[in-house]
Formats: C-alpha cells, sequence, structure tokens
C-alpha cells in the first residue's frame, strides 16, 4: 500500500476493515507478515526472507509507530475481545488487542 501498511487479503481485494488509512488492512494481518518471517528465520536458520523484505518491514513498522498514540494503537478488529460487538472496528477495548499486536 501507498502509505507502507499491508492489505488484509494477498492479493488485495479491496476488504480493508479496521484500516490504518490508504486501505490498509488491520494489524492483527499485518503482524502474521512478521511473525512469519521471524518463524522462519528460526526454525530454518535462513534470513533471506527476512533481507527480503527489509524495506517492507520497516515502512509497515513506520506506520504503525505513526499511527500510535503514546504507544497505544486503537484500530484493530476488536471482536476477538469483544464478540458482541455490533461493529468489530469499533469494539470496546479494540486499543488493548491493538496495543498487544502493536507490542508483539
Amino acid at each position: 500500500m501507498p502509505n507502507g501498511g499491508l492489505p488484509e487479503t494477498a492479493p488485495f481485494v479491496g476488504i480493508a476493515s479496521c484500516d490504518l488509512g490508504d486501505n490498509t488492512g488491520p494489524i492483527e494481518w499485518g503482524a502474521g507478515h512478521l511473525a512469519m518471517q521471524a518463524a522462519l528465520a528460526q526454525l530454518e536458520g535462513d534470513v533471506g526472507l527476512l533481507v527480503e523484505s527489509i524495506n517492507t518491514t520497516s515502512r509497515w513498522i513506520a506506520l504503525l509507530n505513526s499511527s500510535a498514540d503514546d504507544y497505544v494503537l486503537t484500530s484493530s478488529l476488536g471482536y476477538f475481545i469483544d464478540p458482541i460487538a455490533n461493529d468489530s472496528c469499533s469494539a470496546r477495548n479494540a486499543e488493548l488487542q491493538g496495543t498487544g499486536f502493536f507490542y508483539q
């Protein structure tokens, strides 16, 4: 995405729930990109994917840093914490989940 974000689907098909702007997907899906890189590096001992993805990863982290307010990220799919919410993007305690993924 132009702002450094990662899409909710790959390839991008227009879904951008709880986005961080510019149709970027929510932090939960973007965090998977980083977690997968780390797991492959740890399990396989191959840092090739880390090296190949450094620009994408750096832009994603810069977007998260610019979107957080005092290290609190309020944009997330809060329905994992508030399953009865009508709108998962503004669910109660969405900032708890968003910040947890940001910290990770």
